[in-house]
């Protein structure tokens, strides 16, 4: 094995690395360039970094001393490839976020936002099968021509656009027992 500097906290890394196998499944050491193996030896690097103080030749350095020949450029390129990889994949926000908690509300959003979208999904693939059963809007809709369609749409979002403003019927009925003669002079 090549001689390894031992300027960084080698038995914490161990630790490290020995509970985040358990937590992810995963063995960082294997060779393999499946999507799963990359984002989650990038977070097992950001781990490194951020909890034993490790810069990327220490890291280098580790994976080395392992019998795992590493890549400065490649782990700096993971590491900032941190963001699209929690964006992208849920195992990975879940392990993230064991570690760290910095990305929690993002989290909610970016499930509520597939949600919705599997949501849209399948109402529209929904409106496409066979006997889905359109409402008289719809029926009439599809009626009119294309080149008229523009004229409906307009005409369609002022009449929605004016439910926000217009004042409600509300109106009371005021009776009077007196003539008007009384109060004239």
């Amino acid at each position: 094995m090549a001689n390894v500097n031992k300027d960084f906290n080698k038995a914490e890394a161990n630790k490290i690395l020995k509970k985040y196998n358990s937590l992810s499944g995963f063995d960082p050491l294997i060779k393999t360039r499946e999507t799963k193996a990359v984002y989650f030896r990038a977070l097992l690097y950001k781990v490194l970094i951020d909890f034993n103080y490790m810069n990327d030749r220490q890291v280098t350095d580790f994976f080395l001393s392992k019998g795992k020949k590493m890549n400065r450029v490649s782990i700096l390129q993971a590491v900032r490839k941190i963001d699209i990889y929690y964006r992208d994949f849920a195992d990975f926000r879940d392990l993230y976020d064991v570690y760290f908690g910095d990305k929690i509300e993002q989290k909610k959003l970016i499930e509520a936002k597939q949600k919705n979208r599997i949501d849209k999904l399948n109402k529209r693939v929904s409106q496409t099968l066979p006997g889905y059963k359109k409402d008289a809007l719809e029926v009439l809709i599809d009626s009119i021509p294309l080149n008229k369609r523009d004229e409906i749409l307009e005409f369609v979002s002022m009449r929605v656009k004016s439910w926000s403003w217009k004042s409600n019927d509300n109106y009371e009925i005021i009776e009077a027992d007196s003539g008007i003669s009384e109060v004239t002079f």
